[in-house]
């Protein structure tokens, strides 16, 4: 699950798949901002079959916190 979601975080944030890692920070590292991050969910959402809320997302801070996410809903 951790490559599927480091590909999609790569697509919708033009970064190389080697740049990333579970912790990556999405605000700090990525630069990702609230409207940013919806675009990611809805990514997330077409390419993985689900997303976090956008509460929970707002609580995320890292691509590892993501990866956790899905990981838990296996």
């Amino acid at each position: 699950m951790e490559k599927k979601v480091i590909e999609v975080f790569s697509e919708a944030t033009g970064k190389g798949v080697g740049e990333l890692c579970p912790e990556t920070r999405l605000e700090e590292d990525l630069e990702l901002k609230s409207l940013d991050m919806f675009a990611l969910l809805a990514m997330l959402e077409g390419m993985l079959g689900s997303a976090p809320d956008s509460d929970e997302a707002a609580s995320m801070e890292t691509i590892g916190d993501f990866i956790g996410f899905y990981e838990r809903q296996s």
